[in-house]
């Protein structure tokens, strides 16, 4: 089996107001004076990203140390009002893992607030990677989708040979109210799940990496969050990750 995996490029973010990103990542905590809050300005984050972060309730003109993890990483000084404004850069997802949550913790010395980051990496696999394709049994991972939806359901498109020589892609009908896509010739779509959490991150159990009978030559696995078929490319307004499989005789 030969597979290689091609990078999605990464899509501009829905809009999260700084309101719904306090409540969504912000946590206060009542100092002997006053609360404090903190919070970011987006849900998840990929590494090397700048989070923006933002609290109130701080002593005004007073000292706040920000604290990322273990690590003291800057110091910023609350204004008249006592509210701070930072940037801080985005770690990388924990070793071994597909997503982590990092604390970030804001203190003047009387209150402390914390909020989290919640870091990604982005793409999708199936292990193990090994095998005839035609018999192997497989668990998907997705993860990092939940940059561009929330919650959306992630779906799986097998392309053939032949589709992929003629640039083959669904097509989408409403009728009566009711939106129906169908494939076409040589491609077939399945649904693997909806994606949890902040970054939309989805795990499968077992399954057959091809439920069906495939056609020799080299096949195009594509991931994505779209029921219908259309190729990724660099110029694509949604998240998607693909792989070539090759299916012997």
């Amino acid at each position: 089996m030969v597979h290689s995996l091609s990078h999605p490029q990464r899509p501009r973010r829905r809009a999260i107001t700084a309101a719904a990103a306090t409540l969504l990542v912000g946590v206060s905590v009542v100092g002997s004076a006053h609360a404090a809050t903190l919070g970011l300005d987006q849900r998840c984050y990929v590494a090397g990203e700048k989070a923006a972060i933002s609290g109130s309730g701080f002593a005004p003109r007073t000292p706040v140390t920000l604290t990322r993890g273990t690590d003291p990483i800057t110091s910023t000084a609350a204004d008249n009002s006592g509210a701070i404004k930072q940037t801080l850069m985005v770690p990388e997802v924990a070793f071994g893992l597909v997503e982590s949550q990092v604390e970030v913790v804001a203190n003047d010395g009387t209150s402390t607030a914390r909020a989290y980051l919640n870091i990604a990496n982005v793409g999708a696999s199936y292990t193990p990677t090994t095998g005839d394709p035609k018999t192997l049994s497989v668990s998907h991972t997705v993860s990092g989708f939940g940059l561009a939806e929330v919650k959306p359901s992630v779906y799986l498109h097998y392309v053939s040979p032949t589709a992929q020589r003629t640039n083959a892609k669904s097509t989408t009908t409403t009728k009566n109210g009711v939106t129906t896509t169908s494939d076409p010739a040589g491609v077939k779509t399945i649904r693997l799940g909806q994606l949890r959490g902040p970054c939309g991150v989805l795990k499968t159990s077992p399954r057959r990496l091809f439920p069906f009978k495939a056609e020799k030559g080299d096949w195009l696995l594509q991931y994505d969050t779209r029921p219908g078929f259309t190729r990724g490319t660099s110029a694509s307004s949604f998240l998607w990750s693909s792989r070539k499989i090759s299916i012997a005789a």
